[in-house]
């Protein structure tokens, strides 16, 4: 049975558990107390931007996966937003609250993570790609972010480093996920140039999908076939592998190029993964480990960095992004087959670069012949992903110039997404090893994927209410509880190879991005961390003036090909952390354990008692 859902499907339609006070009255959250006038000349805001002009917004970094869809709801909920841009001018149409503003810097979930932990986080990194800020005097105490995003779960040592370095000023450390997040298999419609013609030619899609009104691919790819690829089993467009799931017939273009070329040359595959420490590589490598389990497979765990050996490939990417793994020495990465090539997609010249510090001999990423290498050219970021799969053909193989390129990136870079590029399809996948539909990655089918889980110490998946009868237990063999902040990650991975990572139903790979924040803000900070979290979880449904919005903020997620979180999870988040909540279990008060930012998600909400004269970030 084909089943394709539309990333627009459920867009006006998300169910979303609201709480009693997201009808009540709204009013304007003022300059001050609340986001501080910019014209103010002894207010240094939270940081400085490379303009040395004062930012008076909240800051965060992080994933890369999620940045357009924040960033439209940054600008759609405040017309003050400095749309992201240091200097920048107000990009908002609806003002939900106009006098908020955030800027958020994309640097991967690892390099988020480091931030959230580290109580003066300068950009300590070098060579970061995106950065909007200068480093600030410790002095002056406003160079650390308000909120961290990332795909992967926060570790151990990220608390102890926390605990040792923010504690004392940001209280408890809070982690929830907030968006439901498919990651793409992503490829070029056009695969290369008939030699004789100069025609583009085009992958022959038996079973073509168009999300909104767009085509965007729909090249069907089962569990065999998916993992044969990226363990580099399978090296080829033209491997008879393909034939079967897309309807029998060849991925040939028929009209502009012959089936002699392709059935002698076809189209070698090359992969094309990511450079920095990504929480969506660890989605990413969390599903291969779980879903791939032939005797080649080369993703043993799941982490942020894929498949790397340094000893036997001599592959060294530290010139080019010093905090990576993927450098002699890095840290944990998803297992000891060596995936990865020497080179890289340079997004200032637009073209694939060798590494600085690669041994001689080092492995490419460039195809022999006809064969794929099965190794990963790498890129840094989302967005670098996706241009590298799109960049125009530049393998010549026989006379014939040939793109093949194939990776995985976050569902918001593909066609149909308001930020997508118009360039970039996305592949069906099987949910089931031997059978099952065939699902895009779309918001719905990511919501889907997410099934029945319930979110920590909840019994009911639907209402997520607090249930402290919840025997469920986190990595470490503990009962899940929700003052602990890996409880909210894993509950959605009971085993290495069970719920999110290999689910029933839905998108195959998907995960969930997590707010890394603070139960402690500064009065400033505090009522905008509520308007950023609330609109999207439906804690906040009424705009200043009082007019209600319901859905606005969660309609630019969808359509962007990222899920909402499920009701019962926005319940939860929204009584846990959003307001002083009075749900009850076994004689505990939720409200009593004071994991909550803001009594309430009005504007003028109070702060948690615990938070003393002096802490706030």
């Amino acid at each position: 049975m084909k089943r394709f859902k539309s990333a627009l499907y459920l867009a006006t339609a998300a169910s979303i558990a609201l709480t009693a006070v997201g009808a009540q009255a709204q009013t304007k959250i003022p300059f001050s107390p609340g986001q501080s006038a910019p014209s103010n000349p002894t207010d240094t805001g939270n940081a400085s931007s490379v303009t040395a002009g004062s930012v008076d917004s909240l800051l965060g970094t992080g994933a890369t996966s999620i940045q357009n869809v924040l960033r439209s709801e940054c600008a759609a909920i405040g017309t003050n937003s400095p749309a992201w841009v240091p200097g920048g001018t107000g990009t908002a149409t609806t003002g939900l609250q106009p006098n908020f503003a955030c800027i958020y810097e994309e640097e991967g979930s690892g390099f988020g993570r480091q931030q959230w932990r580290s109580v003066n986080n300068e950009w300590t990194a070098a060579s970061l790609p995106n950065s909007r800020f200068v480093a600030v005097s410790t002095a002056a105490g406003t160079g650390h972010v308000q909120f961290a995003f990332a795909d992967s779960s926060l570790l151990a040592s990220d608390l102890t480093t926390f605990n040792t370095n923010v504690k004392a000023t940001a209280g408890d450390s809070i982690m929830f996920p907030k968006y439901v997040l498919p990651v793409a298999i992503a490829y070029a419609p056009v695969y290369g140039q008939n030699k004789n013609t100069g025609k583009d030619m085009s992958f022959h899609i038996s079973s073509p999908v168009s999300i909104g009104g767009t085509p965007v691919g729909g090249m069907r790819l089962s569990h065999s076939l998916y993992c044969g690829i990226f363990n580099g089993d399978i090296t080829n467009f033209n491997d008879s592998a393909f034939t079967t799931p897309n309807g029998g017939a060849t991925l040939q273009d028929t009209v502009n190029d012959d089936a002699t070329r392709w059935g002698n040359d076809g189209v070698p595959i090359r992969l094309v993964g990511r450079m920095e420490k990504s929480g969506t590589t660890d989605i990413f490598t969390r599903a291969l480990h779980a879903q791939c389990t032939g005797p080649t497979n080369k993703y043993a765990t799941n982490a942020e960095t894929l498949p790397y050996n340094y000893s036997t490939s001599g592959v060294d990417f530290s010139h080019e992004r010093p905090d990576t793994d993927l450098k002699n020495g890095g840290g944990a990465n998803a297992g000891s087959t060596n995936s990865v090539g020497k080179e890289y997609f340079d997004t200032t010249t637009n073209s694939i670069q060798p590494s600085m510090n690669s041994l001689p001999g080092a492995p490419t990423s460039y195809p022999t012949g006809k064969v794929g290498s099965g190794l990963y050219l790498v890129a840094i970021g989302s967005g670098a992903v996706a241009s590298a799969i799109v960049a125009p053909a530049d393998y010549n193989l026989n006379g014939t110039i040939l793109n093949g390129k194939i990776g995985y990136v976050a569902s918001d870079y593909i066609a149909n997404s308001p930020t997508g590029n118009a360039q970039l399809h996305a592949a069906a996948l099987r949910t089931g090893a031997s059978s099952g539909g065939f699902f895009m990655p779309d918001a719905p089918s990511a919501v889907l994927a997410m099934g029945t889980i319930a979110p920590p110490q909840a019994t009911n998946s639907t209402s997520g209410v607090y249930d402290v009868s919840d025997t469920r237990k986190n990595r470490n063999g503990v009962t899940l509880d929700r003052a602990d902040p890996l409880s909210w990650y894993d509950a959605l991975y009971p085993t290495a190879t069970t719920g999110l990572a290999q689910p029933s139903d839905g998108y195959p790979i998907t995960g969930t991005t997590q707010f890394l924040g603070y139960r402690c803000y500064t009065q400033r900070n505090r009522e905008h961390i509520v308007n950023l979290l609330g609109w999207e979880t439906g804690a906040v449904t009424h705009d200043w003036q009082n007019v209600d919005h319901t859905g606005a903020i969660q309609g630019i997620v969808t359509a962007s090909n990222i899920g909402n979180l499920p009701a019962g999870w926005a319940h939860a988040v929204n009584e846990t952390f959003l307001t002083n909540s009075s749900e009850i279990s076994g004689g505990h008060t939720l409200g009593s354990l004071n994991l909550w930012i803001q009594d309430s998600p009005l504007p003028g909400g109070n702060a948690n008692s615990t938070c003393t004269v002096g802490m706030g970030m």
